[in-house]
């Protein structure tokens, strides 16, 4: 009797244990106080981080790269599946010469098992792109020209069989490859092709699915017809359920005002630049939660200044006020140290780098260098000083409240106010005197940016007319908190 009660108690005690497991590894969900944010393992999470490269799984110091964004407080990374870049590896075999899209790559997989299984270990969410449309169109000989489902260098299907090209002299935002038109519902439809595409996926999805830190993106930068995206979105979620998992599942249009023309940005893409933008925008995202599970505006990034956080703010309100609130998700910004047209400067991809968090975005990320700050020393300053914000303020519980400031003076002043409205947050980027639409006792804590350092906390009495002047120019947070 004595070891039956011990074995029924070892049982009660693996069950319970199992339990608790299950509810540590859970994984990411909507927040369910705020589904403008996600949870991970129960407990909210706000994402942001840098890396040095967009297809991170390629990486050969991959191990080092995570440490270190785990060091500074990062917990977010971009994973494309790409293969174009000098040295990565394909993800098929070639034989005789040619690509056997039957026969995958150990070496390709292997290297994005190791991406996602010790990402996870360290908390760290991937935002993972699965088609990488660069690698589809011109893109020197790495490009279509040695793309593995190009059926001049196949050996599973022809030229013939699929109407697809053996040679691509278009970028992407120029000309669409045939490819992207495979999909039922779509001109180039054929099963042929679209057999080895979704093997691709199952492929992919046979090691995603044993992991809860993956956010699926169907395309990088995708200007094909929505049909496209939303057969890939419609084909992994089916996948997932089949397995017994909930994933959650978008896609990225290469819209640089998701506003729909709303805001006209100042350096706004016009379709000269780009002739074949506007195909696809964010606003289907925001008006099809149905099938787009979080809205993603990476690519609005490319503005700058107030014009960038009047797209944030907008995109916002509208998704906050919709009948599906949901996370607003960017894994790039650009702005780095080659300080091209564009993409700005690396201050310029610094000021986005925040001005997400302060305009309700669930997600901000370095792109790589040079078009962004990666996650050189610069970015690390940042990445580090926005963990010692996010360990003082509540941000699941607040929200941007542009009405806090009574006067800005000409210059960017943005802030997060606490619903309680005893916490709030001051950005600044360039100095400035505002005043605030706030009275009575309160403490101020001043974070230098540059610095990662928080001043000592004062006590201040607002009154009316009250004037705050950061301690010097550059990047400050001020904490405000009132006081009983």
């Amino acid at each position: 009797m004595k070891n039956q009660l011990v074995v029924w108690l070892a049982c009660i005690f693996f069950m319970q244990t199992s339990i608790a497991q299950i509810k540590e590894t859970k994984g990411i969900e909507f927040n369910p106080d705020n589904p403008m944010y996600w949870n991970y393992n129960g407990k909210p999470i706000f994402l942001f981080g840098g890396s040095s490269n967009d297809n991170l799984h390629q990486n050969n110091n991959i191990i080092e790269e995570l440490d270190l964004i785990q060091s500074i407080g990062g917990n977010f990374v971009r994973g494309n599946m790409s293969w174009r870049d000098k040295g990565n590896v394909k993800p098929y075999l070639k034989i005789d010469g040619k690509y056997d899209l039957n026969k995958p790559n150990p070496a390709y997989w292997n290297k994005f098992e190791t991406f996602v299984s010790e990402t996870e270990k360290r908390g760290i969410i991937i935002m993972l792109e699965i088609w990488p449309t660069v690698d589809f169109h011109k893109y020197n000989v790495q490009g279509w020209l040695d793309n593995p489902f190009n059926p001049a260098v196949n050996s599973n299907y022809t030229l013939e069989e699929t109407n697809l090209p053996a040679a691509f002299d278009f970028y992407h935002w120029e000309a669409l490859n045939p490819i992207y038109e495979t999909v039922p519902g779509l001109k180039n439809h054929n099963p042929k092709v679209l057999k080895y595409l979704e093997k691709f996926i199952d492929k992919l999805l046979s090691i995603s699915l044993k992991h809860g830190n993956i956010l699926y993106c169907m395309n990088n930068e995708n200007y094909s017809d929505p049909k496209w995206g939303q057969y890939w979105i419609s084909y992994v979620k089916k996948k997932a359920v089949k397995k017994g998992k909930t994933i959650f599942a978008t896609d990225m249009y290469d819209d640089w005002d998701p506003t729909g023309g709303e805001i006209v940005p100042l350096n706004y893409v016009t379709k000269y630049d780009h002739p074949n933008w506007g195909r696809s925008s964010p606003i289907l995202q925001i008006q099809h939660p149905e099938i787009y599970d979080y809205v993603d505006i990476s690519n609005s990034n490319s503005q700058f200044n107030e014009i960038h956080y009047a797209i944030n703010y907008w995109v916002y309100k509208k998704v906050k006020n919709s009948s599906h609130p949901r996370p607003i998700m960017v894994d790039k910004i650009y702005g780095g140290p080659n300080n091209s047209r564009w993409a700005g400067d690396q201050a310029d991809g610094a000021e986005k780098f925040w001005r997400n968090l302060f305009g309700g975005i669930a997600s901000t990320r370095f792109h790589r260098e040079p078009f962004g700050n990666g996650i050189n020393s610069y970015a690390q300053i940042h990445i580090k000083s926005m963990k010692m914000l996010l360990d003082k303020i509540d941000v699941f519980n607040s929200e941007p409240e542009p009405w806090f400031i009574a006067y800005k003076g000409g210059h960017e002043v943005y802030t997060l106010a606490n619903k309680n409205k005893k916490q709030f947050a001051v950005l600044f980027f360039d100095g400035g005197r505002p005043s605030l639409n706030l009275l009575g006792k309160v403490t101020f804590q001043w974070l230098e940016i540059s610095s990662s350092k928080w001043r000592d906390a004062e006590e201040v009495n607002l009154i009316k007319g009250f004037e705050i002047n950061p301690p010097d120019d550059g990047f400050w947070v001020l904490l405000i908190e009132k006081v009983d």
